[in-house]
């Protein structure tokens, strides 16, 4: 296909795709923050509620120095220092999505692991760090997910051989030896339930891409004038919206449309297939200077249009200087005389409905007419 199915299936098929994604993870990676800042409150929090409930019942069975430094203290610090290098490392890497995801999962697992320690009378916590390999699913990164189960698995290896220390010998009872070994089982088994899930997403995903480019080549083919390969009329004012829409404060627009002059005598003195052989050949002159910034069609009989996005006013009036220069050089089969276009270029301003600042380029394109044709007005 011409250039303009293959710019426009790029553009609205997988860039755009990964674009929203990048947007994804960096709301996902603001929200891990604030999970990480919730958990620490809340830790704190219940650690303190519970130590002033056991110390009104004198039921702690170690100082309550002791018990305020290694249960409530040190627990805190270390997640305050995990949060700390989250934070760091979104600074650091923030241009590294992959390195970012990988490390909020490691670092909330450490968080969570201060669990386990501290709890570690409660078997019930010893399933906590299947929680994190399940949050890996919003990263739809089957690679990611199992570099994530990996450190889990090493992690909770370290934590119950830290819990078998601790309640060595009078309460590692056979309750409790049963409930870790499940723990155990529970990761692996919660690894092959995320591996599916993620499978099934990344077919997903790329089932939804595969279709979005199918469909923007499909929408492309619909909206190209089959005699100049390039857009027609609806695919110019659905580009000219889009591109009225993206506009942003400090960019630049430019529209011109386009007229060849005394187009009709063309027709009439020499034939309608030395008319199509004009604008075959000016179709193709438009589609020599047409790029990611230059979008040009043809939206009437004899009249064309172009779209300068993000580009100086000085190089879009030289573009059509040279296009005028280059078409009136122009020379064809059967037809003996020099044929010129008109044009006229607006710059869109804030606040410009789309149908308005087209309004204002054909005006332009009027005054060239006005004043003899073969001139661009720039108005």
């Amino acid at each position: 296909m011409h250039r303009y199915i293959k710019d426009n299936a790029c553009s609205e098929g997988k860039e755009n795709c990964l674009l929203s994604m990048s947007d994804i993870m960096r709301v996902w990676q603001d929200r891990m923050t604030r999970i990480m800042y919730l958990y620490i409150i809340a830790s704190f929090a219940v650690e303190m509620i519970l130590m002033f409930v056991m110390n009104v019942r004198n039921t702690i069975e170690i100082p309550l120095r002791s018990y305020v430094i290694f249960l409530v203290l040190f627990p805190t610090i270390l997640n305050l220092g995990c949060l700390f290098i989250w934070i760091w490392m979104r600074g650091r890497w923030k241009d590294n999505q992959a390195r970012l995801n990988y490390y909020s999962i490691v670092l909330f697992s450490i968080m969570l692991s201060n669990l386990i320690i501290v709890h570690c009378i409660f078997p019930i916590v010893y399933g906590v760090l299947v929680i994190p390999l399940f949050m890996s699913i919003v990263f739809g990164n089957l690679h990611t997910t199992k570099r994530c189960f990996h450190f889990i698995v090493g992690l909770y290896v370290v934590d119950m051989g830290l819990v078998t220390l601790a309640l060595y010998p009078y309460h590692l009872t056979e309750s409790y030896i049963f409930n870790m070994i499940i723990s155990f089982v529970m990761l692996p088994v919660g690894y092959l339930i995320v591996k599916y899930i993620v499978q099934t997403e990344e077919s997903r995903a790329q089932l939804v891409l595969q279709r979005s480019v199918e469909n923007a080549k499909l929408r492309a083919e619909v909206e190209v004038d089959d005699l100049t390969s390039i857009m027609n009329y609806s695919g110019f004012f659905r580009t000219l919206d889009e591109s009225v829409t993206r506009w942003k404060a400090g960019k630049t627009l430019n529209l011109a449309v386009l007229d060849i002059d005394f187009f009709k005598q063309v027709n009439d003195d020499f034939g309608h297939d030395a008319g199509n052989q004009v604008l075959q050949r000016f179709g193709a002159l438009l589609t020599d200077v047409s790029s990611n910034r230059v979008c040009v069609a043809r939206y009437g009989g004899e009249e064309f249009a172009i779209i300068f996005t993000d580009m100086n006013d000085n190089v879009a009036d030289r573009i059509l200087n040279y296009l005028a220069e280059k078409f009136a050089s122009q020379t064809y089969d059967g037809i003996d005389r020099q044929i010129t276009f008109s044009a006229g270029i607006t710059n869109y301003e804030e606040g410009m409905e789309p149908r308005d600042f087209f309004r204002i380029a054909d005006r332009a394109l009027y005054i060239s007419k006005r004043n003899g044709r073969n001139r661009i007005t720039r108005q």
